[in-house]
């Protein structure tokens, strides 16, 4: 019961750390790709001395940027993608929180083996339900972020628990 315990907490941590990581980076390339439509769509405005005599691609860059506007929610993150995945780095902050609870009770000897694996199947159907929104979230991981997502959970485990995953 207690690896049991112990594999539901990292993977908790990790699942947490791998959302905020991720809906961190799909903030900061949605910050630039806005800066990057407006400073192209204004040079149509302002007419620019800089893009004077390229008209022509600014236009192409433009239109191109536009279309992908329309079909971002397709094939970019969208700020509703990245609220939900604000709501599923909630909810694994609080599992881990709640996990490393059951884990110290079940280590100090306040509560049983049965006791700890009824908190832990509780925990466990409160994921099932939040396991929609994950899967309309997470299409397809991103190897450079779990990689991250492991070393900071390597760390804290390290520092923590005396151990890493």
């Amino acid at each position: 019961m207690r690896e049991r315990i112990w594999y539901t907490l990292t993977d908790a941590k990790y699942n947490s750390e791998y959302t905020c990581l991720l809906a961190a980076s799909h903030r900061n390339f949605l910050k630039w790709y806005n800066v990057f439509i407006l400073v192209f769509s204004t040079t149509g405005i302002l007419g620019w001395k800089v893009f004077e005599n390229y008209s022509k691609i600014v236009c192409g860059i433009v239109a191109v940027l536009s279309l992908l506007k329309l079909v971002e929610q397709h094939i970019m993150p969208n700020d509703t993608s990245i609220q939900k995945m604000d709501t599923v780095t909630s909810f694994y902050s609080g599992m881990v929180l709640k996990m490393e609870n059951i884990w110290y009770k079940l280590n100090s000897g306040s509560i049983s083996d049965n006791d700890a694996f009824e908190l832990m199947q509780e925990l466990q159907r409160k994921e099932i339900e939040m396991n929609g929104t994950t899967n309309q979230t997470f299409k397809k991981p991103n190897l450079k972020i779990a990689q991250q997502a492991q070393d900071i959970c390597n760390d804290f485990f390290r520092k923590i628990y005396n151990t890493a995953l």
